[in-house]
C-alpha cells in the first residue's frame, strides 16, 4: 500500500514535496492505508527535513498531515502568529507538542478549528478576515478563500499548480517521492514546471 501513499501525497501534497508550501493536509480511505506505510514515507522524506503526521484516524479515513520541520518552526516562532494562537491556548513549545494541541482540537470539534489555515501556510490577514467575516465576503477561492492580497494569492495558487504537474508527471513515469524531491531540488524547475504548464492546456 506504499505506492498508493505516495500517490495520494503526489496528487495533493505536491508544493509541499517541492518546498515551495509549508504543509499540506489530506485524508486518505482507511482500506487504502496501514500505519507502517506512514512509517516508510516518513524513512523517505525525514532525510529532507519532512514528515507525515497523524492528525486523526476514524473507521473510514486517515488525516494526515505532511509539513516541511524547519518552515513550520520558523512560522510558529513569528510574534502574530504566537499571539494568535495564544487565543486558542497553543502551547509555545516544540512544534510536535504544537501539532498535538491541534490534533486534540480537530478531534474535539466537528468542523476544522479554523486557525489550521497557519498551518497550511495560508496569509494570517485572510485567516483573521474569514474568521471575521464567517467564511464569507470573499474576492477569491483557490487553495483557500482569499480577502486581502489577490496578485499575491494568485502567483502562489499558480506555483501550487505547477508543483501538480511536476510531481505527477515524474511519478507516472516510474519515480518515487524522494527520488522526485531530490530531482525537483537540482533542476531549474521553474523553466521545467512553465514547460509543463504550457504542455497540459
Amino acid at each position: 500500500m506504499l505506492k498508493l501513499l505516495e500517490q495520494y501525497l503526489i496528487n495533493h501534497c505536491a508544493p509541499t514535496l517541492c518546498g515551495v508550501k509549508i504543509a499540506n493536509l489530506i485524508s486518505v480511505p482507511l482500506k487504502d492505508i496501514e500505519l507502517i506505510d506512514i512509517q516508510s514515507v516518513n524513512k523517505l522524506i525525514n532525510k529532507h527535513n519532512m514528515h507525515l503526521y497523524l492528525l486523526r484516524k476514524n473507521s473510514k479515513s486517515m488525516l494526515l498531515y505532511i509539513f516541511n520541520i524547519s518552515d513550520l518552526t520558523k512560522r510558529l516562532k513569528k510574534n502574530n502568529v504566537k499571539d494568535f494562537l495564544d487565543k486558542y491556548y497553543y502551547p509555545l513549545n516544540s512544534v510536535f507538542d504544537i501539532l498535538e494541541h491541534l490534533k486534540f482540537r480537530i478531534n474535539s470539534n466537528k468542523e476544522f478549528p479554523h486557525e489550521i489555515g497557519i498551518f497550511l501556510d495560508y496569509p494570517l490577514s485572510d485567516i483573521e478576515s474569514y474568521i471575521l467575516n464567517r467564511g464569507k465576503n470573499f474576492i477569491f477561492v483557490g487553495t483557500w478563500k482569499v480577502y486581502n492580497d489577490i496578485e499575491f494569492a494568485l502567483k502562489r495558487f499558480n506555483s501550487f499548480k505547477l508543483c501538480n504537474l511536476y510531481c505527477k508527471y515524474y511519478f507516472d513515469i516510474g519515480l518515487n517521492i524522494e527520488d522526485i524531491i531530490n530531482k525537483y531540488k537540482g533542476e531549474k524547475n521553474e523553466e521545467i514546471s512553465y514547460s509543463l504548464l504550457e504542455w497540459n492546456r
